[in-house]
């Protein structure tokens, strides 16, 4: 039987039968997957990240490593317990210091991980197709060459993937994603 879930009052709830006495709505796979584009279209992020560490290795080389993500932030448990218990990947709780302030509630997929929950949401996404289809991209690469030392040029892919998706996601903290090239200029697209 094919896997469905169930819309009820706007709460989503993994289901496997369309038969439900409570009046829910049974709602396929690929709705599923337009609801969530949609979330992480309006609340999300698809992102590459780069980090050198500071400490040098032996010969004096910086290794810079690069991570694909896809990840969301709400107020309310419902969409991020979805994908957690639709793509996997990591969920967690950030409980703010001032009491004031309310919980968010955080999930987050790497990797292979983010790029597989992607491909399922790329038909429907909108605002971040193009950032999807890139972190596809680098997943893919990074497969290939997962053991042993990487080249110069795919090096310089990764880096290229890493610019062209942090020019799309044009950050507005430029401390935590220092700005690269003018994100204005598409002379070169």
């Amino acid at each position: 039987m094919q896997k469905l879930f169930c819309i009820r009052n706007r709460t989503l709830a993994a289901g496997f039968s369309t038969e439900d006495n409570s009046g829910a709505v049974a709602t396929p796979a690929a709705e599923l997957y337009a609801y969530l584009a949609g979330a992480i279209d309006a609340d999300g992020f698809i992102t590459i990240s780069r980090s050198t560490p500071s400490k040098t290795r032996r010969d004096g080389r910086r290794s810079t490593y690069y991570t694909a993500k896809i990840g969301l932030s709400e107020i309310k448990a419902t969409i991020p317990d979805l994908l957690q218990g639709t793509f996997g990947g990591w969920r967690g709780i950030h409980v703010p210091k001032d009491p004031r302030h309310r919980p968010w509630h955080l999930w987050h997929a790497t990797n292979q991980l983010a790029a597989s929950a992607l491909r399922h949401l790329l038909p429907h996404l909108r605002l971040k197709r193009r950032q999807a289809q890139l972190v596809i991209e680098f997943a893919a690469r990074t497969a290939r060459t997962r053991r042993g030392p990487i080249g110069d040029d795919e090096r310089g892919a990764r880096e290229h993937l890493y610019v062209e998706v942090t020019r799309l996601n044009d950050p507005r903290n430029r401390r935590v994603h220092p700005p690269v090239g003018n994100p204005y200029d598409m002379s070169g697209h």
